[in-house]
């Protein structure tokens, strides 16, 4: 992954947290891509176990930035992102660590930047690792309620999302982004943490009037939530938390009374699944997002349990 004159210059950034098998893995599969003018940066997100001392001994020529301690996804990502820049990045790209990449999906996704000067932000197709047929995400949806979705979630490939087109956000599981749009929009929101990250920083480029694509040519491997359990009491905290951030920021400014109404109706649906399903973690699950939106109500962001409020330094 050697420098090639007439190529933009694209950071790869892969977050490490405590995994460095999964982080082994994927950055052996970047070692495959054919576009030359790449660079990895790998940063270790405040990792407790060997996770450093691993990286120096297999990828002795990869720079591995340490964040001292777990700054969650949208600011260990900042950090990345911020020493891409000032690297002289053309393009970011986040690829999650549990993920793999096809070797020409990088070409793909550049090609789909640079073809039209309004695409800021672009995404591959991604499979479940486990089903390499099966869909986790072909394209992001945001509902006028502010309901993220994938297009194609859990549906067997046949073609039917092969086509490359505007979607309404890119999942931060595998992410390129122009500098243009990181130096217009800014970068991740650090109070989300984790979760909805991506679709913020999205609407907010979407606002500046950059578009959100899909190059499904461009395709990536990925294990789903192998750093916490995606059906965990802790994924519905900061899942229910950082909704009611992202829906305040983005939906009710624009639908008013009419948003507050919904979200009532679907917190209460949530909440009634829960309470339907103990046989399912049902009531742990209740507990986590009930955390959440009193941590929400307090005005507590960042990380769970270790808050601080909006605007509040770090030192």
């Amino acid at each position: 992954m050697s420098a090639t004159k007439g190529q933009p210059l694209v950071v790869v950034i892969v977050l490490n947290w405590n995994g460095h098998d999964d982080t082994v893995a994927c950055v052996e599969s970047l070692r495959g891509l054919r576009y030359r003018n790449a660079r990895v940066l790998i940063v270790d997100n405040g990792s407790t176990d060997d996770s450093v001392a691993v990286f120096g001994r297999r990828f002795p020529e990869i720079r591995c930035l340490q964040t001292g301690s777990n700054l969650g996804f949208a600011e260990g990502n900042n950090v990345g992102i911020r020493a891409a820049l000032a690297d002289g990045a053309d393009y970011v790209f986040l690829l999650n660590n549990d993920a793999t990449i096809d070797p020409d999906a990088l070409d793909r996704l550049v090609e789909a930047a640079e073809s039209r000067p309004d695409v800021g932000i672009v995404g591959p197709k991604i499979y479940y690792a486990a089903e390499p047929r099966r869909i986790w995400f072909a394209g992001g949806t945001i509902s006028a309620l502010g309901r993220l979705g994938h297009e194609g979630w859990n549906r067997v490939d046949e073609g039917q999302w092969d086509a490359p087109r505007e979607t309404g956000y890119v999942t931060g599981c595998a992410f390129l982004a122009k500098r243009r749009v990181l130096e217009k929009v800014g970068l991740f929101a650090p109070e989300y943490f984790l979760l909805f990250e991506e679709a913020d920083l999205c609407v907010r480029a979407r606002r500046e009037g950059f578009r959100c694509w899909v190059e499904p040519r461009a395709t990536v491997s990925h294990k789903v939530s192998a750093s916490f359990g995606g059906s965990s009491p802790q994924y519905y905290y900061y899942f229910v938390r950082n909704y009611l951030l992202f829906y305040r920021r983005h939906v009710i400014p624009i639908r008013g009374w009419a948003a507050r109404l919904a979200l009532s109706w679907y917190l209460t649906r949530l909440f009634a699944f829960f309470l339907l399903t103990p046989h399912r973690g049902g009531w742990g699950k209740l507990a986590g997002a009930f955390e959440g939106i009193g941590d929400y109500l307090r005005g507590r962001f960042f990380q769970r349990r270790v808050h601080r409020r909006l605007g509040e330094d770090s030192s």
